[in-house]
């Protein structure tokens, strides 16, 4: 990947994504083609971490993002439970490049929750067959990933709940 190639990709906080040299080209690789196929650039959350900054966010020392092999994306316009998706039927077509798919839940402030997916390209499952697979909804305890996709519904986000009966009010106030 070239300098100007990942100068597409934007950044939420850049004080944690180094030099492009320091992540894993395949990672950085599979993300751009992720975003393409999706059709939005998504933001890096985290990227390579320092040890430093690894231990200040609470990161396992064994954490995937010291050697830049992993990434947290935020997705603001595609569903999470799409992405997910989308990420998971692409590995599986590239003969498995990903070796960790995390989703996480995780509460602001102003009451909302964000959804961001962690992709690293560490060791697949045992099995070898499907990369490690897991969630972290907003109580912040890692578990089974099929928890957080039902917390997102069948839309994969709440916000679709919101949109229904905002459509159902625009009908019924036409109709007076």
């Amino acid at each position: 990947m070239t300098r100007a190639e990942f100068a597409r990709l934007q950044t939420l906080r850049p004080e944690d994504v180094p030099f492009w040299e320091k992540m894993d080209p395949g990672l950085v690789a599979f993300i751009d083609r992720l975003a393409v196929r999706i059709g939005e650039v998504p933001q890096f959350i985290s990227t390579w971490r320092s040890p430093e900054k690894n231990e200040q966010v609470g990161g396992k020392p064994t954490s995937f993002h010291l050697p830049g092999k992993a990434a947290d994306l935020l997705f603001k316009k595609t569903p999470l439970g799409k992405v997910y998706e989308e990420a998971r039927l692409m590995d599986k077509a590239e003969g498995g490049t990903i070796g960790g798919v995390g989703l996480y839940l995780t509460p602001q402030p102003d009451g909302h929750t964000i959804g961001t997916i962690h992709l690293d390209t560490g060791p697949r499952h045992p099995s070898g067959a499907r990369p490690r697979l897991w969630g972290r909804p907003e109580d912040g305890n890692y578990t089974d990933v099929s928890v957080v996709l039902a917390k997102l519904g069948p839309g994969g986000a709440v916000v679709g709940v919101i949109v229904l009966f905002l459509l159902l009010g625009l009908m019924f106030s036409n109709h007076s």
